[in-house]
């Protein structure tokens, strides 16, 4: 674009916003906090280089957009001035909005698919199918597939887990499905962890507190029972399995 149309599209946009609220060219630059003799230079497309704090007074005072001014084709037309005139608890709902979006949008929104089980509960723990366990963790491969809009890591396993109760409550409740990464549990997280139990799998989501050799999986509710796994016990080692940690809940 060249000098001479920015100048040309300015003038437009000016002529057009004085005709429709009635303001003449002074009324205007007062308006706007510009000199006359600029607006009028303007108007008579007798301008070498606009200033871009002009534009920008222009803007701000006629709630447009910049784009608008110099006739930039947007796809979406009056956006901006529809946003601006917007009374500001409103407006700070829009943004409040928008900055959510962007957030996704930065973080990586993309859709990606992991393992996925039902579980089912017998008042102790929760059990899995025992024909998708192996002695070193899920077999994922015979699992089901969830599809979830993701914004953590891409690279990383994850496992999705269905909650079929409240025991868990009010950190997790029915219907929730829990998101584990395949990852070691550190201290104060809460840990997946499995085991073999007469024919069953079981499954439990407990807090995780390291004390020397012994590792503590604490109920997150204060509600069920607390277990220890011992690190220098071979038996311990072969009979759990560390599934991952919890990161949150799929949506």
């Amino acid at each position: 674009m060249t000098n001479l149309e920015i100048n040309r599209n300015i003038a437009d946009f000016i002529g057009g916003y004085c005709a429709q609220w009635n303001l003449s060219a002074s009324k205007f630059a007062e308006k706007c906090d510009v000199p006359y003799m600029t607006i009028k230079r303007i108007l008579a497309c007798n301008v070498q280089k606009i200033d871009v704090c002009t534009v920008i007074r222009i803007a701000q005072a006629t709630r447009s957009s910049i784009m608008e001014i110099l006739k930039i084709e947007n796809e979406y037309p009056g956006l901006y001035r529809r946003i601006t005139c917007a009374a500001p608890r409103d407006r700070d709902v829009i943004l409040s909005v928008m900055d959510v979006l962007e957030k996704l949008h930065l973080s990586g929104n993309e859709c990606r698919e992991i393992p996925y089980m039902d579980l089912a509960y017998d008042r102790a723990s929760f059990l899995i199918d025992a024909s998708l366990f192996r002695s070193d963790g899920l077999d994922t491969e015979k699992m089901e597939k969830i599809t979830f809009r993701s914004s953590f890591s891409q690279g990383m396993s994850y496992y999705g887990f269905r909650l079929p109760n409240y025991s868990l409550h009010p950190y997790f409740l029915k219907g929730n499905t829990l998101l584990v990464i395949n990852a070691e549990p550190q201290d104060g997280e809460i840990g997946a962890y499995a085991w073999k139990d007469q024919g069953y799998v079981r499954l439990i989501f407990r807090r995780v507190k390291e004390n020397g050799h012994l590792i503590e999986l604490l109920p997150i509710n204060n509600l069920g029972r607390k277990y220890t796994i011992d690190k220098d016990n071979i038996t311990d080692m072969l009979n759990w399995v560390r599934i991952g940690v919890v990161v949150g809940v799929v949506r």
